[in-house]
């Protein structure tokens, strides 16, 4: 996408908190906030419930307190491992005192780290956001999205870059 001075472009070394922001933007696009609130509402009401019916007398209620205290396990063992996986995921990717850049020209959007680099061609994108201090890069279909530093473009580029994706998906 060329603008008025060209290209758009940047470049970073990664800090400590560009490395926060991301880990953040993974955990949050790992657990979707609609599982987080199911679990969180539904999972201590239901104990709450089988509580109240062990004290009742009720002679399956210790087994429905054993289960939903398994799923409570489970839901945390899960939002856990998620959160874990993705810190470590965010440390690989992008370590501190590692470069990354990125480059938005006529044929996509190019980007680069201290592992690999790659260029989306713009068929293949679907969406470019600010998440928190990251940015979103969404693929087509059920692609992965690709989380990049925040500070690689500022506010300006991405309406810019959106507005370009936009402009290719409506035609």
């Amino acid at each position: 996408m060329s603008t008025p001075h060209g290209p758009i472009a940047g470049s970073i070394v990664v800090t400590a908190h560009d490395q926060a922001a991301l880990r953040q933007a993974v955990s949050a696009a790992t657990l979707s906030r609609r599982l987080l609130l199911t679990g969180a509402i539904v999972l201590p009401v239901v104990l709450i419930a089988s509580v109240f019916a062990v004290a009742g007398g009720d002679p399956l209620a210790l087994l429905m307190l054993g289960v939903v205290g398994v799923l409570c396990v489970l839901f945390l063992v899960l939002v856990v491992a998620a959160r874990v996986v993705s810190a470590r995921s965010v440390v690989r990717a992008y370590p501190i005192g590692a470069a990354a850049g990125i480059s938005v020209d006529d044929d996509g959007i190019g980007f680069s780290g201290p592992a690999s680099s790659a260029l989306m061609r713009w068929p293949a994108i679907a969406g470019f956001t600010r998440v928190g201090g990251a940015l979103r890069l969404s693929g087509i279909g059920r692609a992965p999205a690709l989380f990049l530093p925040g500070r690689l473009l500022d506010d300006a580029d991405v309406e810019a870059v959106a507005a370009r994706i936009a402009a290719g998906s409506a035609s």
